[in-house]
């Protein structure tokens, strides 16, 4: 299965290359599909993460334990790598938009 990464760069290459090929638009709206069920599905663990990192806090602020202080600095990094690989997601799809000419992808 390929990655979110190497599904991005073949498609932008595909993008370069065929825009004038009569398949294109139907492949390109696949894409968009692609990608926007990917970037649905981290948007919601983004936001399950930072909601999990939130009640930690809390629990670390009320306990003052180091494990929770620890788990709580681990699911911060990890929401910090979520929201930079949605914000590509989320950038991609936008640029996709724009070549298939449409708004919202529909």
């Amino acid at each position: 299965m390929k990655s979110v990464k190497e599904l991005i760069r073949s498609h932008d290459a595909y993008i370069d290359a065929s825009r004038g090929d009569p398949g294109f638009p139907a492949r390109h709206a696949t894409r968009i599909a692609m990608l926007q069920h990917e970037r649905l599905a981290h948007l919601i663990t983004m936001f399950a993460v930072i909601i999990i990192d939130v009640l930690f806090l809390g629990l670390y602020l009320q306990h003052d334990s180091v494990l929770l202080c620890a788990v709580f600095g681990i699911l911060c990094a990890l929401s910090t790598f979520y929201v930079a690989h949605y914000y590509t997601l989320e950038n991609t799809l936008i640029r996709w938009y724009g070549v298939s000419g449409t708004d919202d992808g529909k």
